[in-house]
């Protein structure tokens, strides 16, 4: 991930250098040429995980699709993120009020960038703490929560990264950052107008909604918590999934549920280990490459594309930008970069997870129609998170290095939790 450091470096430096321009004389000049100098970085995150167009919402407080709610409520699904920033206090220990506020403005702001990428709607902040929706009426359930789990992995990762770097070239700790994820399917979310004539805000009403904010709390540091729906959603695999561990005078315990009553029955919440997912990405780079000698996406590359038949077309399907159809064809192509890597063979294997490939015993197997080739098809079938994965060997038919390529598959079909009682 080396490489994609500097985005963040960027993005943080550039909202440092905005804030520090408000109290200069020369502002308004330099704010009419350079307003918009921060976005090429936000463009970068969009490009790289295949957004296309004006990011979803410019504006903070009503989700734009319930601009026109007066004394009306209307029902329709959301992915709600809430993330806690604790940590930053301790720069008033150090520094100046106004140099406290340039610092803390630089860390939310950029957290706000970064969740913007994602076509996140900024709907409140909270001192510290930052509320964000995830999804609108033109956009499938799926894609929303996939944008979700994206930003608050790139999230956390700016904090182990940039911000981490800048606290302790400060000699602070660096920032404990805990993010919680929940999805209400249609039926599960209300959105309408609380307050009075003048003093109101239009927002949701739903336990999954209040459950984000739950689930952030019972994070570990630096971690992402997701509710149950997140899980039965996307299917996501347990490889990237973990129990919570408390220590109960000196013993582990899991800590599986957020409710566990008789009236509301069981609501599970699991770590999201987004080290492990983001270094899965075959367009990001490994945390580390001390013992790989060929990596991706420096020296090779897995690539997609959506081949549309009928219209004799193809469109590069982004690694995780999205959830395919089922039954939808694909062209998977290794791309070599390194002239250095020289092999003798190429093998393609196919490994599937969730609920649906597991029932009908499609979770593993070799493409041996395609050894021997940089290419290779195949079809979209099962709900989840699923891996091309392909095999590089030398003369000896020894594996030199290996690259895999994760897509989602979603029917937008799925059944989820809703709690509480339905009108």
């Amino acid at each position: 991930m080396v490489n994609h450091i500097r985005i963040f470096d960027n993005l943080f430096q550039s909202n440092i250098s905005k804030f520090q321009n408000l109290t200069s004389k020369s502002y308004i000049i330099r704010n009419d040429n350079e307003k918009n100098s921060y976005l090429p970085m936000v463009q970068e995150i969009r490009e790289l995980f295949g957004k296309e167009g004006e990011i979803f919402s410019k504006s903070i407080g009503t989700h734009p699709d319930f601009f026109g709610i007066e004394n009306t409520n209307e029902y329709q699904y959301i992915c709600s993120l809430f993330v806690d920033i604790s940590g930053s206090t301790k720069l008033a220990l150090k520094y100046s009020l106004d140099k406290v506020k340039l610092y803390k403005n630089a860390i939310i702001s950029s957290a706000i960038e970064i969740f913007r990428a994602f076509d996140g709607h900024i709907h409140r902040i909270q001192g510290d703490a930052v509320l964000v929706y995830f999804g609108h009426k033109e956009l499938e359930k799926s894609d929303a929560i996939i944008n979700a789990i994206n930003a608050a992995s790139l999230m956390q990762y700016f904090n182990a990264t940039t911000l981490k770097k800048f606290f302790e070239s400060e000699n602070l700790e660096p920032l404990k950052i805990r993010i919680g994820i929940d999805f209400g399917d249609d039926s599960s979310v209300l959105w309408s107008k609380y307050g009075i004539d003048g003093i109101n805000e239009i927002t949701s009403t739903s336990i999954h909604t209040d459950l984000a904010s739950k689930f952030q709390n019972k994070a570990p540091s630096n971690k992402i918590m997701i509710g149950e729906n997140i899980n039965k959603y996307l299917d996501i695999p347990k490889k990237f999934r973990s129990i919570k561990i408390e220590k109960n005078n000196g013993v582990d315990v899991e800590k599986r549920y957020i409710l566990n009553t008789n009236n509301l029955g069981r609501y599970s919440m699991e770590v999201f280990e987004w080290e492990k997912y983001l270094n899965s990405f075959s367009m990001l780079p490994p945390f580390s490459t001390e013992n790989e000698q060929f990596y991706s996406p420096r020296d090779l590359k897995i690539r997609c594309w959506i081949i549309d038949e009928k219209n004799q077309d193809k469109y590069e399907y982004i690694e995780r930008g999205s959830a395919l159809k089922k039954e939808m064809n694909l062209l998977f192509k290794l791309e070599i970069y390194n002239q250095c890597l020289e092999f003798k063979n190429i093998k393609w294997r196919v490994v599937n997870y969730g609920e649906e490939a597991k029932k009908d015993k499609e979770l593993e197997f070799e493409m041996n129609q395609y050894e021997g080739y940089q290419y290779c098809n195949q079809k979209t079938a099962y709900t989840g998170l699923h891996f091309m994965e392909c095999y590089l060997y030398d003369i000896n038919d020894k594996i030199i290095c290996h690259d895999s390529f994760g897509l989602f598959i979603n029917d937008n079909n799925r059944e989820v939790r809703k709690l509480g009682i339905e009108d």
